[in-house]
């Protein structure tokens, strides 16, 4: 009689481990699905985090041709003119493109007309609404 009790507890105890209850496969689903949407939304932030970056690359590389313009200019011509209203930028449409300049002389106690500011502003829009990159560099009359 004992055998037959401990064939029917071992058999009682098996079907119990047998597999897992609806209940179980539910949160471990549940636990899948965080899981996943944590991958998912970190994978979502490095994209625009990526597409914010290469936007702000693409302005300063514009901004640094427009200013490698202005010198040449200003090396043949101090006097020039070579401010520029806002444009699209040549490079890409997205981008507008403007130059100013000014003279310093007079606040710096230096010979009038002798160092000019040269301001390039590079702007655009993206999902936070509009950006600007300004690059700014003096030069000197030789």
């Amino acid at each position: 009689m004992s055998s037959k009790r401990r064939q029917h507890t071992s058999l009682h105890q098996f079907s119990q481990a047998r597999g897992f209850s609806i209940l179980e496969s539910l949160i471990a689903l549940a636990f899948l699905a965080l899981a996943a949407f944590a991958v998912l939304s970190s994978f979502l932030f490095a994209t625009r985090l990526d597409t914010k970056k290469q936007s702000r690359q693409e302005a300063s590389l514009i901004a640094l041709d427009s200013m490698e313009e202005a010198r040449v200019e200003l090396s043949r011509d101090f006097d020039a003119d070579i401010t520029l209203a806002p444009t699209a930028a040549p490079q890409s449409a997205q981008f507008t493109l403007s130059r100013t300049q000014k003279f310093l002389s007079q606040d710096l106690g230096i010979r009038p007309g002798s160092l000019k500011e040269v301001t390039v502003t590079v702007s655009w829009d993206d999902s936070k609404g509009p950006q600007k990159y300004e690059l700014t560099e003096r030069f000197l009359r030789r």
